[in-house]
């Protein structure tokens, strides 16, 4: 099988679209009120629906529910409810709806580790399952995973920018206008790597370009980054998704050196296995 290459900017319109509709249903906004207080509003950031076994919810970075103060408390003695902006509108989850579980707490802010799955149950795990998409974290998608997450394979980074949202906040409702964005890069020859035992995926971000780039990338930390391989079509020359696969969680957003910055995720050993290792099955 032969293979072209090109560049980002190479990359036609419609299959731009496609991109973006295509992980959409996967992908979703955080924040959160707390003892039911329109005033304790937070945005928190972007997460994305996975499965793991049995269990269904929200794959995210730990910061979004503990950068903020108060932290955020969720289960057996929580306060705090979740907003969830899903496309087709927001959902409510109590305290006693989910469960955060810690799959990496932290130890610095350039390489974490950093993540979180917030499992959610009941009635509000069957309404929300029925207007989303969740990606099955399991062995055999992390198979595929592996192979698209490798030198010059497209990446989609997911996520909702702070600087594009629109937030007002009235004494017994929130309203908020938020923009759903899809930043599309290819990997770098050195854009994968492990440290102590976790793995990264770094994006370079190039504000020299004539790519319109947000000045920070706030609001996308938690956000779904998806390893995509591309189909020519040998009639038409159309570009199709020929294969996807959940590749990493995005967490840190690096200084802007040189109209040049580094997005930093988790990428597919760190997502799919060694954050469970502590976690009962």
């Amino acid at each position: 099988m032969g293979v072209d290459y090109i560049t980002i900017s190479q990359l036609p319109p419609e299959f731009m679209d496609e991109l973006m509709r295509e992980f959409r249903p996967y992908t979703v906004a955080l924040s959160r009120i707390r003892n039911n207080d329109a005033k304790t509003f937070r945005a928190l950031g972007a997460g994305v629906f996975v499965t793991k076994g049995k269990r269904f919810g929200i794959l995210t970075a730990h910061h979004c529910l503990h950068a903020c103060q108060p932290e955020v408390v969720l289960g057996p003695g929580g306060i705090d409810t979740l907003i969830l902006q899903l496309q087709r509108g927001p959902i409510s989850i109590g305290p006693n709806d989910a469960f955060e579980h810690v799959l990496a707490r932290p130890v610095s802010d350039e390489f974490g580790p950093d993540l979180v799955f917030v499992e959610i149950f009941g009635d509000k795990r069957a309404t929300i399952l029925r207007s989303v998409s969740a990606w099955p974290l399991e062995e055999n998608h992390a198979v595929l995973a592996r192979t698209l997450a490798t030198p010059t394979n497209l990446t989609c980074l997911i996520g909702f920018p702070a600087l594009d949202s629109v937030t007002s906040i009235e004494p017994k409702a929130v309203h908020q206008d938020l923009k759903h964005m899809t930043f599309i890069a290819a990997i770098e020859a050195a854009g994968v790597f492990e440290k102590d035992g976790w793995d990264y995926i770094d994006t370079t971000c190039d504000y020299s370009g004539k790519d319109a780039l947000p000045s920070t990338f706030g609001g996308v930390s938690g956000g779904p980054i998806w390893g995509v391989r591309a189909r020519k079509d040998k009639v038409s020359g159309r570009l199709s998704i020929d294969a996807s696969a959940l590749i990493g969680v995005v967490f840190y957003e690096g200084p802007k050196v040189k109209e040049r910055r580094k997005i930093r995720g988790h990428c597919v050993h760190s997502i799919y296995v060694k954050g469970w290792i502590n976690l009962p099955h």
